[in-house]
């Protein structure tokens, strides 16, 4: 999942405008509000024109009347009479005000007196020749919309007596009609206002019905899906999908039922083949836990041999000096039988001495020899590494002076027990052991050391040597089992993997460091409380080697 758990989507609820329906009602809605104001829009400005043109038509009309009723008045230059015709009219519902002005744009007669001698406003109604005619929507001085209607007096033959001939001076002057729109504002308005109620009712209709045809639709049966998908995840295959439609929601319904009769038979299936795999798995565990029982205890047979001869010619010594000395009391003892002589006490006690000190010799070479040959049951209990590796450094003994080896043994004054198997831990430091002796077939120096580490709690023992080295490309294979550099005849590589499995059932690791040509130095970590399982054999409190 993308960092959130079930568990926590269940606990963070999702917000409303992330769920489904938010976000399928809204991208309908979205264009259908768009298409309904642009609609809107448009039928308002349909509606404004309509009625704009309207008004300029009926105006115009108006205004032309009103400069034909006014033109009698003006040929006979009747001025009162013009100017109640004026008031008359501008007495009249929807027009504001009438203004008569001379060529050049200044008000000779208006409705407003205020107007008089006033010039026009609007240079676009005034051209070259006069004024021109115009239809010009604008705002008065209280900011209300009208509607100005200019049309230009011509210059006729009867106006001669009093004004240039025609050709001089085509136009008089002109007539103003000002018309105002605040009813029409108002009815635009009122029809702004009952669009968009319109709109609103129309928009909530379409989104709810819109929402219940999705929550029927989509939505029940999507939660149905969500609700089941969750039963799923607790294992619980038996919820299922009522089929209510044949659409797209009853095929994925019915697909969902499907799948999970295919998944429940799969997941019966896999239990029983898991079943199975568990015994096979137990019954393999069990068998590579008697192969490498037998590993170790080949190879503890394999070192044993090589051990053998060695402790062979470690006690040959002794026990030539040992015979010697026997017989040289012996033949004392035959001519003090046969002819009494004086016999130094002191002699004899020497040579006594000398069995006896070579007797203990072999003892202790065959002791150690014992402790290493016996079964390979674990018995872990607090044990002095220090013994150990000394007991290892008497039975290399022979062999390293036999090779021209010399043993250097390092420990320090008190180092603190550990719990481990003795014989297990012995039969690791003679394996690396033998095998850095055989490194070194020109001689050299072997080092056997023992170090505490307070910050790890463990005990670390290091056995170096100055032999051949071992290549880069070989440091990663050395723990595998049969493996070796060695010719044909002397091992069988399973010394090292053997000493690896007993480390790491102690706890511990193995740690290998090796220059080509100057030697390697194995380290091995042993932890002070070995993690002890049923299977690694008992726990022998108390006990020690020294």
């Amino acid at each position: 999942m993308s960092g959130l758990s079930r568990s926590d989507s269940k606990a963070r609820p999702r917000p409303w405008w992330r769920g489904l329906a938010f976000r399928i009602v809204f991208a309908l809605c979205l264009p259908l509000t768009l298409i309904l104001v642009a609609a809107g829009w448009v039928n308002l400005r349909q509606q404004r024109d309509h009625l704009e043109r309207q008004l300029e038509v009926s105006a115009t009309r108006c205004a032309d009347t009103i400069r034909r009723s006014t033109r009698d008045a003006m040929l006979l230059n009747q001025a009162d009479q013009l100017n109640r015709i004026l008031r008359d009219i501008g007495l009249q519902k929807g027009i504001s005000a009438i203004r008569i002005f001379d060529g050049r744009g200044v008000i000779k007669r208006a409705t407003d007196p205020a107007d008089l001698e006033t010039r026009l406003k609007r240079e676009e109604s005034l051209g070259e020749n006069g004024p021109i005619e115009s239809q010009v929507f604008r705002r008065n001085d209280a900011g209300e919309r009208v509607l100005s209607i200019v049309l230009p007096v011509e210059n006729e033959a009867d106006c001669a007596a009093c004004h240039r001939p025609v050709g001089e001076e085509p136009y008089l002057g002109g007539i103003e009609v000002v018309f105002p729109l605040k009813a029409i504002d108002e009815q635009i308005h009122e029809s702004e206002v009952s669009l968009g109620i319109g709109f609103g009712v129309t928009l909530l209709a379409a989104t709810a019905a819109l929402v219940l045809l999705m929550w029927r639709l989509v939505i029940r049966p999507v939660n149905r899906l969500s609700v089941a998908a969750d039963q799923v995840a607790t294992g619980d295959f038996r919820a299922r999908m009522p089929v209510v439609s044949r659409d797209e929601m009853g095929q994925m319904a019915d697909r969902w039922n499907n799948m999970l009769e295919e998944l429940s038979s799969t997941r019966q299936e896999l239990e029983r083949l898991n079943q199975d795999l568990e015994v096979r798995v137990e019954d393999k565990t069990n068998e590579l836990h008697e192969a490498y029982r037998r590993m170790m205890l080949v190879e503890k047979m394999a070192s044993l041999g090589k051990l053998s001869a060695v402790v062979a010619h470690e006690i040959n010594n002794p026990l030539a000096g040992i015979t010697t000395y026997a017989r040289l009391l012996r033949r004392r003892m035959e001519k003090q039988t046969e002819e009494p002589q004086e016999v130094d006490p002191a002699d004899t006690l020497r040579i006594l001495k000398m069995v006896e000190e070579e007797s203990a010799r072999c003892g202790r070479i065959v002791q150690n020899l014992l402790l290493f040959s016996r079964a390979p049951t674990a018995h872990f209990a607090e044990r002095d590494v220090g013994p150990i590796i000394e007991r290892c450094a008497l039975l290399v003994h022979h062999q390293a002076e036999l090779q021209d080896v010399a043993i250097d043994v390092d420990l320090p004054e008190a180092l603190p027990p550990i719990v481990c198997d003795a014989a297990q831990i012995q039969q690791v430091v003679i394996d690396i052991t033998m095998n850095a002796i055989e490194a070194m077939p020109e001689g050299g120096t072997l080092r056997l050391a023992a170090t505490w580490l307070p910050d790890e709690e463990e005990v670390m023992i290091s056995i170096a040597d100055s032999g051949i080295g071992i290549p880069p490309d070989l440091l990663e294979t050395i723990f595998e089992p049969f493996f070796t550099t060695k010719s044909e005849g002397h091992g069988v590589g399973l010394g090292l993997a053997v000493a690896y499995g007993i480390v790491e059932k102690h706890g511990g690791s193995i740690k290998v460091a090796s220059t080509q040509g100057e030697g390697t130095t194995f380290m091995i970590h042993l932890p002070r409380e070995a993690p002890i399982r049923p299977d690694q054999g008992e726990f022998v409190p108390g006990g020690s080697d020294r």
